[in-house]
């Protein structure tokens, strides 16, 4: 007889010795009995004890590894072990489907034993482990050997305090038809029916193969390690609030309604949804593919530590998971590729994180931010596919440096009442980065094409080495960096700035784009810090601020740089640190002689490019007109000439510029013929040897033609002098 101890297992299962095991197994039917075997029959279809002698057909009670008891008959009733009792068999069967065997709880040391030996149970009807008050000792079925539970009946465990288990390497191997339910502890069970975990508030502590079906319903919990699937993939289904399934799982179909898979530190290792699948606080190592949808709550970690081979985490298939709350994270924290596949979809509020720029998360698919007024954070990703707010959800992509950013090779897009937020993205060549009627905001945007269409607006960004087309809502701050092209109208109204973040290197800026500043106290355009600032061709700087570089990071301007708003609006630029380039196109509108735009230098302004002026209306300035285009204020200084002169057709004579230490003024003195801004003989003279030769340049009034007209209106205006 052997001792009545409690057996206690601490090694692990391999799934391999575990399948050679179980092909070892004898088939529990009594074509399969052991040569010796002794048969003992229930003699009667009564109620009894099982330690009844008389009850049995041989008169002796079954307790013995030669021994096999059978139940038969077909009607109703149910034997009982007593507690205490310890019960040696080689074979049991329960026959008739309405017999039940109770094993009874101990009250004292020792505990009900059922030990089996090699061939194991066929059970048609129902065994009952009962486990009893919370100082019983609860039953127990041992097997000594590889051995089946069989049958077409029904194992129930009451209370979570009984045990079926054998020792390390033999196994039970739980046969398809037969179901194991209630709570306890089942340990290197090969299950290839139905176990199911059904008691509210109670525990089933599994330890083994599924290759058929857990179920956990009814508030209860099943907690698990290292459940594998050793052949078909064995199916998982949580039911019900409350109820949970805690247990490292590979190869499993996962299936929740109302319940979770949650387990701290446990794995799902290539898993399979097909329906429904709510998952909070789990690891995630090899493929899991969703066909349907997943809820996660707490933090799924992809954690893959295969090595060497594919070291990658996947999730595949055309399912959705959806990220629940603030707290739900998808976290990848291993080596290798955490990757999203193409169909697939991850969607809602939480955090989605890679592990560095080596071992990031890679989404090929859809991740989108669909829940109204919540973020979803995503870090360190690289992303191939489509990242996407929408809804009125939120999209971050944060990094904690600038060796975490998320990297885009994809599209990233904000749609309608939807924004992609203080994030910051290095974009490959054929990634985008759109506002589909939604908002780019408070971001750094690297690379690739940032664009804005429907109603969309990049609001207080930085673009950096990207062209950039659409609308700009500067609120704050927009600034640009590296080479950037530029497709857009931006203005920047009072109190907010355009900047060049020349921090690294130079800043280059072109394309077809107006920059308009509207308030002239506090609207800025600033070059930088470190780098010079070029903006050129297609650029257009119009309205009324301040421009401002120093000598260290200089704004160089080789575009049009225009004061005023409309060519009938007078504006002012002050100006400091900046560079009038060779390209550089200035254009001045005089309204009047008190009425003109201008540039006011309060630093260094070097002077060049062309110069071009307007006279908007019907404006005509009166002879010996002098209009300051460009002055100075405090320690402000001037440098420079235009290259190029482009000024209005006059009635008589022409307009010219006249350079000052500290002023660019216009002048018109129609007598001025030789251009030296002010009427002496020399001009005179100039005029009459032109007139003589018939030069064009001695076209005065500007006929088209040189006659009498010309020599009257010159000899008029020479007269009048300035």
């Amino acid at each position: 007889m052997m001792q009545n101890n409690p057996i206690h297992v601490t090694c692990s299962l391999p799934t391999g010795r575990l399948r050679g095991a179980c092909m070892a197994l004898a088939v529990c039917t009594s074509a399969g009995l052991a040569s010796g075997q002794t048969t003992y029959n229930w003699a009667a279809p009564v109620d009894g004890t099982w330690l009844d002698a008389a009850r049995w057909s041989s008169s002796q009670v079954p307790d013995a590894f030669t021994h096999r008891a059978v139940l038969g008959f077909a009607v109703p009733y149910v034997v009982t072990v007593p507690g205490g009792s310890a019960i040696e068999l080689n074979a049991l069967e329960l026959q008739n489907p309405s017999a039940t065997l109770h094993l009874s709880p101990s009250l004292s040391s020792p505990r009900t034993i059922l030990t089996m030996d090699a061939i194991g149970i066929l059970n048609n009807g129902r065994i009952v482990l009962e486990s009893g008050t919370s100082t019983a000792r609860s039953p127990e079925i041992t097997s000594l050997d590889n051995s089946v539970i069989g049958g077409t009946g029904m194992i129930e465990l009451v209370g979570d305090k009984s045990v079926i288990q054998t020792t390390f390497p033999s196994v039970i191997r739980h046969a398809n038809g037969h179901t194991i339910r209630g709570c306890g502890t089942l340990t290197y069970v090969q299950n290839e029916g139905l176990i199911v975990a059904d008691q509210a508030g109670k525990s089933l502590i599994y330890k083994g193969v599924n290759d058929g079906t857990i179920r956990v319903e009814n508030g209860a919990k099943m907690i698990g390690s290292a459940i594998a699937s050793d052949g078909t993939m064995g199916r998982y289904v949580v039911s019900g609030a409350g109820s949970s399934i805690s247990a490292s799982i590979t190869r499993g179909i996962l299936e929740s309604a109302g319940g979770e898979f949650n387990g701290s530190g446990q794995a799902l290792t290539d898993c399979m949804v097909e329906t429904q699948a709510t998952i909070r606080l789990s690891k995630l190592s090899g493929e899991l593919r969703n066909d349907g949808n997943i809820d996660l709550h707490g933090m799924l970690t992809l954690s893959n530590l295969t090595w060497p081979g594919d070291n990658s985490v996947r999730f595949t298939g055309d399912g959705l998971l959806r990220m629940t709350n603030q707290n739900a994270v998808l976290r990848h924290s291993h080596d290798g590729l955490a990757i999203n596949e193409a169909s697939h979809t991850i969607a809602g509020t939480g955090l989605v994180w890679g592990k560095s720029t080596v071992h990031v998360f890679v989404n090929e698919g859809t991740i989108s931010a669909d829940v109204a007024g919540s973020q979803l954070r995503v870090r360190a990703l690289d992303n191939r596919g489509v990242i996407e707010a929408v809804n009125g959800g939120v999209l971050v992509c944060e990094a904690l440096n600038f060796a975490t950013p998320t990297f885009n090779s994809g599209v990233i897009v904000a749609h309608e009442a939807s924004a992609l937020k203080d994030s910051v993205v290095f974009q490959r060549a054929t990634g985008t980065i759109r506002a589909d009627g939604g908002v780019l905001s408070g971001s750094y945007l690297n690379g690739g094409l940032i664009e804005t269409l429907n109603g969309g607006v990049a609001r207080d960004c930085e673009i950096s080495d990207a062209t950039f087309r659409g609308s700009a809502d500067v609120t704050r701050l927009f600034s640009v960096s590296g080479t950037v092209t530029l497709e857009a109208a931006i203005d920047v109204p009072a109190g907010a700035d355009f900047v060049s973040r020349a921090t690294h290197k130079p800043t280059w800026v072109t394309g077809h784009a107006t920059i308009r500043l509207l308030d002239r106290a506090t609207s800025r355009f600033l070059a930088g810090d470190i780098f010079r600032c070029t903006l050129g061709s297609g650029v257009e700087i119009k309205g009324a601020g301040i421009l401002w570089g120093d000598h260290n990071s200089p704004l160089v301007i080789e575009c049009v740089v225009s004061p005023g708003l409309e060519d009938d609006l007078i504006g002012q630029f002050d100006v400091a640190g900046t560079f009038l380039g060779v390209s550089a196109e200035t254009v001045m509108d005089v309204a009047s002689a008190t009425q003109a735009d201008s540039l006011v230098a309060s630093g260094s302004l070097a002077i060049g490019g062309t110069l071009r002026v307007r006279l908007p209306g019907e404006y005509i300035p009166e002879p010996c007109t002098e209009v300051v285009l460009i002055s100075t204020a405090g320690a402000g200084s001037l440098s420079g000439q235009f290259h190029t002169l482009e000024l209005p057709e006059m009635p008589l004579g022409r307009m010219n510029v006249r350079y000052d230490p500290n002023a660019v003024i216009l002048i018109y003195n129609p007598a001025d013929y030789d251009g030296s801004t002010f009427v002496d003989i020399d001009d005179f003279t100039a005029f009459i040897s032109d007139f003589e030769a018939g030069a064009d340049a001695a076209d005065f009034n500007n006929s088209g033609f040189v006659d009498t007209d010309d020599f009257t209106d010159f000899v008029t205006a020479f007269e009048q002098g300035c």
